[in-house]
């Protein structure tokens, strides 16, 4: 028969007590945390929601992979000087053009207020001391021209804006087993400062989210701007030709 003067309530109360502090801290402690960290994990989501791979990249785009895997690729820049003038750059591009990559470029146009006001900041500010906008959409010109002649069977076309500054994009589209999948890039880049010092928002859409009318992907927005600039821009015939 149980004996119930054998318990040791004073052990039992302790325990309960003990019990209920620990896991009463515990909840406090997790509501606490949870609380302070909402607005970062509500940011995380919706930047998901976005398309956003990663939130912030610095300096991470694999160029590599780019040129030898995407199916095509738009790159849209003031000059792109120093993308052109790497030797490295020129050989992923060389590849991409013996297989065919469709390639889309988008520069600023020469001798165009535009370009003059971006020089005047940048000289003011002590980040531009010798070479010319101008002068390195030359040079690029003649690079891309000079693959163009290499490799007849290349699909680079390059056309030439000059309405107010473009951030820096870069978008490449991959073949893939569920359908394409898009990669986008967009450098926040203010002058005077150059695009090496700001920061590379990266982000990923799947064919359905390119076409949606409504979808607010990063991607689909960075592309749709892109799109839209190209059909306002002249070609290569016709524009940024040497004076």
């Amino acid at each position: 028969m149980f004996d119930i003067s054998q318990v040791n309530f004073a052990n039992i109360i302790y325990e309960v007590i003990r019990t209920i502090l620990i896991t009463g801290s515990t909840a406090v402690i997790t509501y606490l945390i949870c609380k302070h960290y909402y607005k970062y994990i509500d940011f995380a989501k919706r930047m998901g929601e976005y398309g956003f791979e990663h939130s912030v990249v610095i300096d991470q785009i694999n160029y590599k992979k780019i040129f030898q895997k995407a199916k095509s690729i738009k790159m849209m820049y003031v000059s792109a000087y120093g993308f052109f003038t790497d030797p490295m750059n020129i050989r992923f591009i060389e590849y991409a053009a013996q297989k065919g990559t469709k390639m889309m470029f988008l520069f600023a146009k020469k001798h165009t207020s535009f370009i003059e006001d971006i020089m005047k900041i940048e000289r003011t500010n002590g980040t531009r001391t010798v070479m010319d906008i101008n002068n390195e959409l030359d040079t690029v010109s003649t690079i891309i021209y000079d693959i163009k002649n290499k490799y007849p069977q290349t699909q680079i076309e390059v056309r030439y804006y000059s309405s107010e500054y473009r951030m820096p994009i870069l978008v490449a589209t991959y073949e893939t087993k569920e359908g394409h999948k898009t990669h986008g890039y967009l450098n926040i880049t203010f002058p005077p400062s150059r695009s090496n010092d700001h920061i590379l928002l990266s982000g990923v859409a799947n064919d359905s989210e390119l076409e949606s009318g409504s979808h607010k992907n990063i991607v689909k927005i960075i592309n749709d701007h892109f799109d839209s600039v190209w059909e306002q821009s002249e070609d290569m015939s016709t524009a940024n030709m040497k004076t």
